[in-house]
C-alpha cells in the first residue's frame, strides 16, 4: 500500500476505476497506512516494535500530505520521533537485529521528502556523526555500498544508498522529492498520457519501453533504444 501511494503520486496519476464499485483512492490508501500505525508511533510489518525501514517508507508515502492532512501530520511527527528514539548511539539503524545500510538510506529518503536536512538535523546526529556520515561508512572500495559495515559490495545496499544520496542532493538543490517525478514527466492526469505514451522533454516512451526521437532518426537509422523504469 505504501508503494502503491508512492507510485500514484510519482506523476499525480489518476486511479482507473473500471467496473469496480469499490475502487482504490488515495484517501483509502492513506487511511490504510494510518490504520497500521503502532500505538506508540511508527510502523512495522509484524509485531509491535517499530521498524526503521517500514516507518521511513510509510513517512515517505505520506510526506506529500503532511501540510494538508492533520492526521497525517500527527502520525508523521510521531514517526520521526520514533526514528530518532530507535537510532543507535553510533548513528546506525537496525532492522531484524542487523545494523545495515538500507535502513539508514530509507531514513535519509523520508527526511529529505519532508524537507528535513538529514545532514544537519540535531535529532539524528550521534557522536558528531550525521546520517550522511553514517551512510558513507558503508561504502566499499571500488564503489557501491555493503549491506553491513566491512562487508562486500551488495546490489540492494548500493541501489538504496545511491538513491538516498540522490534524495539528499535533490533537497539541497531545492528540487522535488526523490519519488515526485512531475519535474520529468508532463502529467495530464492520465496514466500514460496521450495515446498510451509517457511524455518526457527528450522523447516519447511508449508502454512497451521503446523510445523514439525524430530528431535523431538521421543519425541512428532504424535503431531503437529501450528504456526500463523501475520503482522500488
Amino acid at each position: 500500500v505504501v508503494w502503491a501511494l508512492i507510485a500514484l503520486d510519482s506523476n499525480n496519476y489518476s486511479v482507473p476505476t473500471g467496473d469496480s464499485t469499490d475502487a482504490t483512492t488515495r484517501e483509502k490508501l492513506i487511511d490504510y497506512i494510518l490504520g497500521k500505525e503502532l500505538s506508540a508511533g511508527g510502523w512495522t510489518l509484524v509485531g509491535n516494535t517499530p521498524d526503521p525501514d517500514v516507518t521511513a517508507m510509510a513517512i515517505t508515502a505520506l510526506s506529500k500530505y503532511y501540510n494538508s492532512n492533520k492526521e497525517v501530520k500527527f502520525a508523521v511527527d510521531k514517526g520521526i520521533d520514533v526514528l530518532s528514539d530507535i537510532q543507535k548511539s553510533s548513528g546506525n539503524f537496525s532492522s531484524g537485529g542487523v545494523v545495515n545500510c538500507e535502513s539508514v538510506s530509507q531514513v535519509i529518503v523520508c527526511l529529505s521528502s519532508l524537507g528535513i536536512n538529514p545532514n544537519t538535523d540535531k535529532r539524528f546526529i550521534c557522536d558528531g556523526k550525521t546520517l550522511i556520515d553514517v551512510l558513507l561508512s558503508f561504502s566499499v572500495n571500488g564503489g557501491g555500498f555493503a549491506h553491513q559495515k566491512g562487508g562486500d559490495y551488495n546490489q540492494m545496499a548500493t541501489e538504496q544508498g545511491f538513491y538516498a544520496l540522490v534524495s539528499y542532493k535533490r533537497l539541497l538543490s531545492k528540487k522535488t522529492p526523490l519519488f515526485d517525478m512531475t519535474d520529468v514527466f508532463r502529467s495530464d492526469n492520465n496514466a500514460g498520457g496521450e495515446n498510451g505514451s509517457i511524455k518526457t522533454p527528450q522523447s516519447n516512451i511508449t508502454q512497451n519501453g521503446e523510445q523514439s526521437n525524430s530528431n535523431n532518426n538521421s543519425n541512428s537509422g532504424n535503431r531503437k533504444s529501450k528504456v526500463h523504469i523501475y520503482l522500488y
